[in-house]
């Protein structure tokens, strides 16, 4: 709902609407992918092959090294998504819960 042209964010490049909107339906893809792996009981290194050879919303997109912690890479935000999709990993209480 903001009106904006420009996003400078915390890490990785300056963007515009049309980037954030991308990087959304690349979250959204990531989220039913690993939903579906859940409900059919995929271990992670399946989903990730799934991933590889499924996801196409990311094309062009960066990994970006986070010093000696981890690369976000494609490999990182679905391992996410999968562990909390099945609940691997506990998940962040809702703000005020």
């Amino acid at each position: 709902a903001l009106d904006f042209d420009r996003v400078i964010p915390g890490h990785g490049p300056v963007t515009d609407r049309a980037g954030i909107e991308r990087f959304q339906a690349f979250l959204r893809e990531v989220w039913a992918l690993a939903q579906q792996a859940a409900a059919e009981g995929l271990p992670l290194d399946r989903t990730l092959e799934v991933a590889r050879r499924s996801l196409k919303s990311d094309a062009g997109f960066v990994p970006i090294g986070l010093g000696p912690l981890f690369t976000l890479d494609r490999d990182f935000v679905v391992r996410r998504a999968w562990e909390e999709a099945t609940r691997s990993v506990p998940t962040a209480p809702a703000p005020g819960a």
